[in-house]
């Protein structure tokens, strides 16, 4: 994890969030550096933030189960919110405006209104691709094609040539970048696809389950929490009035500086979740 990142967002809840009963769990998924280290030291005073740390990288979903696990069980929370790290809360009445919609109306899994603070631009609600066999079978194709294109090191001419940049930095299965499409951002929305950096789980959610579905390493987390709840008739609501900034990618690019190593990674990664996502849609228990 971005020591600094991580410092940032938990100041933002503290100096933010206005409420007096919450709990902050920093979740050290076998950080490439002294980061996990650093940060147990700064807050090993305050009760208020728990520190857990994984002896391995778990990956995307595994490592958040740890934290949303630990929460529901040890802390007996009733609503957790998994954050991405390279987030920050301006908010004051974050905790309150989620609640009150609870008590409005009963959802399953919130999302906020998540902007790119440097592109101004909003990543929720998504667009739903992967929805169906066909879909996944298209992104294991292309991906693979391009990991090979990867692994021979012909993969920057073959794009030159056949002019296919902005087709490789665009198209839902193939971008580095997310998708550039967004469903309208100003207006509350049901059954929706709901971006990874923030999900908040309400206490029907916790009931039933002990986080996401864990199989994957990294990609693919929303697109089978989507597919999740569409099959087991959960409400996923996007909820503009709650706000949260994401920086975008920070933890990924500090790993995998290098273009071709971090779309190496890409690709292999999007491949590994199609096949577990393939191997879902086969089974009748879509369960987490």
């Amino acid at each position: 994890m971005s020591l600094q990142d991580t410092i940032e967002c938990v100041r933002s809840i503290q100096n933010n969030i206005s409420y007096s009963n919450y709990s902050i769990i920093v979740v050290d998924n076998k950080s490439p550096n002294d980061s996990g280290i650093l940060l147990k030291k700064r807050y090993a005073n305050n009760r208020a933030i728990h520190f857990i740390s994984s002896d391995r990288n778990l990956g995307f979903a595994k490592g958040n189960n740890l934290g949303f696990q630990y929460a529901k069980y040890e802390l007996k929370s009733n609503f957790i919110a998994l954050i991405n790290n390279d987030t920050y809360i301006e908010q004051k009445d974050f905790i309150q405006r989620i609640i009150r919609r609870w008590e409005f109306s009963k959802f399953h899994i919130l999302g906020p209104d998540i902007i790119n603070p440097a592109e101004h631009k909003h990543q929720n609600p998504q667009p739903a691709y992967l929805t169906s066999k066909k879909d996944l079978r298209k992104t294991i194709a292309l991906n693979s094609f391009f990991l090979v294109l990867n692994c021979l090191g012909i993969e920057p001419i073959w794009v030159r040539l056949t002019n296919w940049k902005k087709h490789i930095f665009s198209h839902p299965v193939l971008s580095v970048m997310g998708p550039r499409e967004i469903i309208d951002n100003k207006v509350e929305k049901k059954d929706v696809k709901l971006h990874g950096a923030c999900l908040v789980f309400s206490p029907d959610y916790i009931e039933k389950y002990n986080g996401l579905y864990p199989e994957t390493f990294l990609y693919m987390e929303e697109d089978i929490l989507f597919y999740v709840a569409q099959n087991n008739g959960l409400i996923t609501l996007y909820f503009p009035e709650v706000v949260i900034f994401h920086k975008d990618d920070r933890s990924l690019n500090m790993v995998y500086k290098k273009n071709r190593q971090r779309r190496k990674f890409y690709y292999l990664n999007h491949i590994k979740s199609a096949y577990i996502f393939l191997h879902l849609m086969n089974t009748k228990d879509v369960r987490i």
